[in-house]
């Protein structure tokens, strides 16, 4: 790749940094401008061919993803649209809405999913895809399960294995929504847990603190798959949501043709 476009994509993770860190502010394209050292209309033109959207629609996009946990958190709807730049409680509802596709009141509710737009980082291999999640807030985690100790680099060969022989011992678990995660003990040492939410004699009951949690939702059933999309949570989406993490385990829910993640936050 040539010097000229590493320094475009370079320029590009500038413009998207100071967005981050001004993102309750007026951000003027002048400014950006003066970051960078590009001209105004180069940057109006640029952006939105990497992006997929022009500046003001990335910064407003980013804004109604970011919001969601102020109302959720029983922040009043005006003074939340007032925060993130709208003129009017009527003004962010529609933008809301349309975004998310639920009024701003009804977000106190769990059974709704929220749409992410994720901080952009700008290289040869860039994504513009838009994410759903959910926030569960409070919530009380008590599972009932066994645990197998395996190495941390045989992990997506020895968690599906294990899967098997527990399935087979207790037949439940093909019955039941199961539950899954991986406790780390130390740099190659850890104990992963087949769980399920029902008491059954021989399994040993888990209860994990009452935390708040994100969730997002990977298609694939494969230990492989799983695992890059907690990696892609921790790295991408969590950091774009402005989140931090909890030293909980990533708690895996099995469903019969998706697994839903819940990562632990503050």
């Amino acid at each position: 790749m040539g010097s000229g476009i590493m320094n475009i994509y370079k320029q590009m993770n500038s413009i998207i940094t100071y967005i981050e860190d001004n993102l309750l502010s007026n951000i003027k394209v002048r400014d950006l401008s003066k970051l960078t050292g590009l001209n105004e209309l180069v940057i109006k033109n640029i952006f939105p061919l990497l992006v997929g959207c022009g500046i003001s629609e990335y910064i407003r996009n980013r804004r109604l993803s970011i919001c969601v946990d102020d109302l959720k958190s029983g922040s009043k709807v005006i003074d939340v649209a007032l925060k993130y730049g709208y003129s009017s409680s009527e003004a962010f509802t529609r933008a809301f809405k349309k975004f998310h596709g639920l009024s701003p009141k009804n977000v106190v509710k769990d059974n709704f999913s929220f749409k992410l737009f994720p901080k952009k980082v700008f290289n040869q291999d860039l994504m513009s895809e838009d994410i759903k999640y959910n926030i569960y807030y409070n919530k009380k985690i008590v599972l009932y399960g066994v645990g197998k100790r395996i190495k941390f680099d045989t992990k997506n060969k020895d968690i599906p294995k294990f899967w098997k022989e527990v399935k087979k011992k207790y037949p439940i678990f093909n019955e039941v929504n199961r539950y899954g995660f991986l406790y780390r003990e130390d740099d190659n040492s850890s104990i992963y847990y087949c769980l399920i939410e029902k008491e059954v004699e021989g399994l040993i009951k888990i209860e994990l603190p009452q935390s708040n949690y994100i969730s997002f939702t990977t298609s694939s059933l494969k230990s492989i798959d799983i695992t890059n999309k907690i990696i892609k949570s921790y790295n991408e989406y969590i950091q774009s949501l402005k989140f931090k993490i909890r030293d909980i385990p990533v708690i895996e829910k099995y469903y019969n043709d998706y697994v839903e993640l819940l990562i632990s936050i503050k």
